[in-house]
């Protein structure tokens, strides 16, 4: 028996993991791959020992925005063919737009602590509406008039620095994060544990923060990044050590978290 599982949708490479979960040896097949019916192709698997596993890829570019189903099924009959083929739904869109509360309100949100999040989001200094070009569309708002109207149509937020949030914002927030909304949050220099006791005890935050160690004037004093998995969609772009830096980046002082 062979079973098509963890497939990903991860944009641009899509990816199958094929396993035999039989007791007997399967021979070389190939994996089909459809969207909305129309093929895009195959790729060929190896034979398969017991027990062994092989992965399929395929690159695709959907031209439309929207929600495709995207398919794949092998080629190889056995006798429960309903775990020989997969299916996931992948949401193409033109931007994603993304929610930045920042502590105070800004002349220029670039300049501001929010400005290192804004730059690894492909924003400039010189970048305005009309010529940026990053798939990431975010918006900069005041946390004092930071409100739960303002979740609605973001994919993220990003709580840089904001002080405690009223109990309401917390459960909306708490929902927004449920119904697949991703949040991020940062502590600066003044902020402590007190600042996100809210955050956690809504369970937003995995764990509670604990006070501030290191240094940051001792600069021979430091820890790095460890890059996170490769095989995780949600980490893939993060743990690419090629094109980013974050396995040489040097952390003099942060936030450890209580476990």
């Amino acid at each position: 028996m062979t079973v098509i599982q963890n497939f990903q949708a991860a944009d641009p490479t899509r990816i199958a993991t094929v396993r035999n979960t039989g007791n007997k040896p399967v021979t070389a097949a190939t994996l089909a791959w459809t969207a909305g019916g129309e093929s895009l192709g195959v790729t060929p698997l190896p034979a398969l020992q017991p027990g062994e596993t092989a992965t399929a890829r395929l690159a695709h570019v959907f031209e439309s925005c929207g929600v495709h189903e995207l398919a794949c099924a092998l080629s190889r009959p056995d006798d429960l063919g309903l775990d020989n083929a997969g299916a996931v739904g992948v949401a193409v869109v033109e931007a994603v737009p993304l929610l930045v509360v920042a502590a105070a309100a800004e002349t220029d949100p670039r300049k501001s602590a929010t400005a290192p999040f804004l730059a690894a989001l492909g924003r400039g200094d010189d970048d305005d509406e009309t010529g940026w070009q990053s798939v990431f569309r975010p918006t900069v708002v005041d946390a004092a008039g930071f409100s739960e109207r303002q979740l609605a149509g973001q994919s993220c937020v990003f709580l840089a620095d904001v002080p405690p949030l009223a109990a309401g914002l917390l459960d909306r927030l708490k929902l927004f994060v449920q119904q697949g909304g991703g949040l991020w949050i940062a502590l600066s220099d003044d902020s402590g544990p007190a600042s996100v006791s809210g955050l956690t005890a809504a369970g937003l935050l995995p764990a509670a923060f604990l006070e501030a160690a290191g240094d940051a004037g001792q600069r021979e004093n430091f820890i790095r990044v460890r890059p996170p998995r490769k095989e995780h969609p949600a980490t893939a772009l993060l743990a690419d050590a090629q094109r980013l830096d974050i396995d040489r980046a040097q952390v003099y002082r942060r936030h450890p978290l209580q476990i």
